[in-house]
């Protein structure tokens, strides 16, 4: 019996990591650029996760920041 991960386990850890690596990438690149106070991160936030990113709808994005 191996002790070694399996080939499909190390992707799936591959994959995690490098997903977690670009959250902090936007993130780090959202809080580097950004001016104005609250109501500007806000507008900046909209603009990446619901604009470029499409993570979430206006609607959703809405909820979040209510």
């Amino acid at each position: 019996m191996s002790t070694q991960p399996s080939a499909a386990h190390n992707d799936a850890h591959d994959n995690e990591q490098s997903s977690l690596f670009a959250i902090f990438k936007i993130f780090f690149g959202l809080g580097w650029v950004s001016f104005g106070g609250p109501a500007a991160h806000i507008g900046y936030f909209r603009n990446t996760f619901v604009e470029k990113l499409g993570w979430l709808s206006d609607e959703e994005y809405a909820q979040i920041v209510a």
